[in-house]
């Protein structure tokens, strides 16, 4: 039997072959896709996807409060004008690297102003190759 099926499949086409697996594959998701192998394969994806995961957003949200924590800072320490304010925040939002926002975050406590912090940001931004 597994001969003559295997015979008889042979001589269709690719493209028929390709729809009679896939109208099988759809009809009982469980025929081919649920082995113990690739049940495995699965969960190992997830755990790796979960752990991927869990990692960015760890990193994004020290980003985000190093971010906020020099906002807070330059407006205690310098009381910007609103729209200074706003271009500190956007130039910052453009900053992924969390070093750079701890340097930053650092030099706030001996800057004499937003100017040399919108310098540093520059220098920054110039290594690392982003435009303003």
């Amino acid at each position: 039997r597994q001969r003559l099926l295997t015979a008889m499949v042979s001589l269709l086409p690719t493209e028929e072959v390709t729809q009679m697996v896939e109208r099988l594959l759809e009809e009982s998701e469980t025929l081919l896709l649920d082995t113990p192998y690739l049940r495995r394969m699965r969960e190992l994806g997830r755990q790796e996807g979960l752990q991927e995961g869990l990692q960015e957003g760890r990193q994004e949200g020290r980003e985000e409060a190093l971010r906020e924590a020099i906002l807070e800072a330059a407006a205690r320490r310098f009381n910007p004008p609103v729209s200074e304010y706003q271009e500190l925040q956007r130039q910052l939002a453009q900053i992924e690297q969390p070093d750079a926002l701890q340097q930053i975050l650092l030099a706030l406590f001996d800057a004499a102003g937003t100017a040399v912090i919108f310098t540093l940001i520059a220098e920054i931004q110039n290594e690392s190759g982003q435009d303003s």
